[in-house]
């Protein structure tokens, strides 16, 4: 075995889109998990890489767009398509589209706390 370098956790990648799934469409992990499940030793600039391909493969995004260098960083994991990666990307990329999408979730979230304090949840 090459220094740096010790076995991919298969396991993990197989599990992790379930994963995300079962946490309500997003998962937070630090980059020590991943890079650990990645099998090296160190967050360089190719083993993140390497990481966001390997999600990209499970259909998966990750935010922030760049996968930090440092180990105790936390990253949010999410589905490609999913309602949480539309919202992240009406954000990021901001544009007339994106901005009405963002006013209309706004006005649901707002419709939807108003229905709350009537039936008073």
């Amino acid at each position: 075995m090459s220094r740096g370098k010790s076995e991919m956790d298969v396991d993990f990648w197989e599990q992790l889109a379930s994963r995300v799934e079962s946490c309500g469409g997003v998962w937070k992990t630090s980059m020590r998990d991943l890079r650990n499940a990645y099998g090296r030793q160190k967050l360089g600039r190719q083993v993140r890489a390497g990481i966001g391909r390997r999600l990209h493969w499970q259909g998966l995004a990750h935010f922030p767009a760049e996968l930090p260098g440092y180990q105790e960083d936390l990253v949010w994991i999410y589905a490609e398509g999913s309602p949480f990666a539309n919202r992240i990307s009406a954000i990021l990329d901001p544009s007339e589209e994106t901005a009405g999408q963002l006013r209309g979730w706004m006005d649901a979230e707002a419709t939807l706390a108003g229905v709350r304090e009537l039936v008073g949840e």
